[in-house]
């Protein structure tokens, strides 16, 4: 192609870009799907864009379908504040919530008119699929040359509740996954439209914490997402969270108890009673059949042949997910555990079986012949036997599986640990979800119980968001003089850690544990298939 040509297309596509957003004195405007949205310039440059609706209301008839598109406003509609939150009971610090109303996205830009198209980064909440929201700031990543969107969608028994009268009407005979046709449909709209706010619909990763990214790991083995993302980061999340994906059949079987326990008819006349059950008494039912942490059993992603056609960990362990860039990693010591030693043992117990016995000392712990049992002191990174335990059976060991199974599948993989310590308290180490604010370089934001984070703090997090963007932009976290990440592969399972003292490399993070996790697995698969 000329020199001439080359410029003369460039032109072409400024022109392009500028046409499709304007000034106001009091905010940009961008036409979207069903009309205007009017944004907030950023003090540093680019626009913030909040609560943009990405598909209609899902209320009455519309409660527990595929989100159904938007229909069109008149005039400009302000886009300056963030949509209500997605329904849900009190949890982990979250309020209740009775808003339906919640299907929106946020958008941050960091440069409108835009001059290029940038990289697009698509944040999916934690929350355990039953508490959050897609609130989290976006404007310290967009500066780092990436566009930011995050969004909410539907939780609780309104995003994942499945019953036989729901799957009977389903044109694809499936039902519970609505939580992930929420982000499906929130990711199709970013590929429609993401280029009026400088994104490159071509280059889209999408990342989430806890739920948000086995979320997004769940995404990479659904038909509906092909084409949609093209890098993951899961930050403390994989398809084997919690057991994994659920079939079908269970789910319906938890539907049904969650309908008696709201004192609904389960008849012929099920789905319009519970269409026509307010928010507020559906939620106190899911509060009743709540278990420990709140979370019902029976709550959660199922195998619904149609968003999940196959279990998601099966799709994985074959090589058949979706082609992706990943990077894959937990934090040091996410949750506590019991913290008496006989507890962690029958733990031990219940999940490994027969493998227990080569656990035990890899966990300190230890029976005397008169029947007591007593567990090794604290490590100073991972805690005691009981956080250990817990960490590495929910997080660590399952994100190495997956980290595996996504290397040996022929793409670049990275592994990582967070084991930054919460400023001031030591004692907790690097807990679950501590890494997001470092991630999204919110550590100067003002909510309650905010840690006293100091400069290596501030290091930390600048480095962590240049490695996260460099990946977004190029599938590779290095550059910019950064420490290099190894890639992983199954014989090293090299990583990198962030630590006190900022990124370092290392390997075979408690391969130990995580093989007799591994063997775990095989195990309870092939029980499985021969049951089946």
């Amino acid at each position: 192609m000329s020199n001439w040509l080359l410029t003369r297309t460039a032109n072409c596509l400024f022109f392009v870009l500028l046409s499709v957003s304007t000034y106001a004195a009091d905010g940009p405007i961008v036409a979207v799907p069903g009309g205007q949205v009017r944004g907030q310039s950023m003090k540093d440059g680019g626009a913030v864009f909040r609560g943009i609706p990405f598909a209609q209301p899902p209320l009455g008839d519309l409660r527990w379908r595929a989100p159904m598109p938007l229909k069109p406003w008149s005039g400009v509609r302000e886009a300056k504040q963030f949509s209500g939150e997605c329904a849900q009971n009190p949890m982990w610090g979250h309020p209740k919530v009775v808003n339906e109303d919640c299907l929106y996205l946020n958008i941050w830009t960091p440069a409108l008119p835009p001059t290029s198209l940038k990289p697009v980064m698509v944040w999916i909440h934690g929350g355990g699929n039953v508490a959050g929201s897609g609130r989290e700031n976006g404007e310290s990543l967009a500066s780092h040359g990436v566009v930011v969107v995050n969004f909410n969608y539907r939780l609780a028994l309104f995003g994942f509740f499945a019953h036989p009268a729901l799957t009977a009407e389903s044109p694809q005979h499936a039902s519970g996954n609505y939580g992930l046709m929420d982000q499906i449909a929130a990711l199709q709209w970013v590929r429609d439209n993401i280029k009026k706010f400088g994104g490159d619909p071509s280059n889209v990763t999408i990342f989430g914490e806890s739920a948000g990214a086995m979320d997004a790991n769940l995404l990479m083995t659904s038909p509906l997402a092909k084409g949609l993302f093209h890098r993951v980061i899961a930050e403390s999340g994989s398809v084997l969270l919690d057991h994994g994906a659920q079939p079908l059949a269970t789910a319906e079987q938890f539907g049904m108890k969650l309908v008696e326990a709201a004192n609904l008819p389960s008849g012929d006349g099920a789905l319009k009673a519970l269409r026509g059950a307010s928010a507020e008494q559906l939620l106190d039912a899911f509060g009743k059949t709540a278990g420990p942490g709140g979370i019902p059993p029976g709550l959660g992603v199922d195998v619904d042949g149609w968003v999940l056609p196959q279990s998601p960990a099966e799709v994985f362990a074959s090589g058949r997910q979706l082609p992706a860039e990943l990077i894959i990693g937990i934090n040091a010591r996410e949750f506590t555990g019991p913290p008496n030693a006989s507890e962690v043992k029958k733990l031990i117990e219940e999940r490994y079986g027969p493998l227990a016995q080569r656990a035990f000392p890899l966990y300190g712990i230890t029976a005397a012949p008169n029947g007591a049992v007593s567990q090794g002191a604290p490590d100073p990174l991972f805690g005691d036997a009981g956080a250990q335990w817990m960490t590495d059976i929910t997080f660590r060991c399952p994100s190495a599986v997956v980290a595996d199974w996504n290397s040996k599948s022929g793409r670049p993989t990275y592994q990582y640990q967070f084991s930054r310590g919460t400023p001031g308290h030591p004692e907790m180490g690097a807990v679950h979800a501590s890494e997001v604010f470092y991630v999204f370089g919110t550590l100067d934001e003002q909510r309650p119980m905010r840690p006293n984070y100091d400069a290596a703090d501030r290091a930390i997090s600048n480095v962590m968001q240049e490695y996260w963007t460099n990946f977004a932009k190029t599938g590779n976290p290095d550059g910019n003089g950064l420490p290099a990440w190894p890639k992983y592969q199954p014989d090293t399972k090299r990583l990198l850690e962030f630590t006190d003292h900022g990124p370092v490399a290392g390997e075979k993070l408690r391969s130990p544990q995580c093989e007799v996790y591994a063997e775990a697995l095989t195990q309870a698969a092939k029980t499985s298939k021969t049951s089946h």
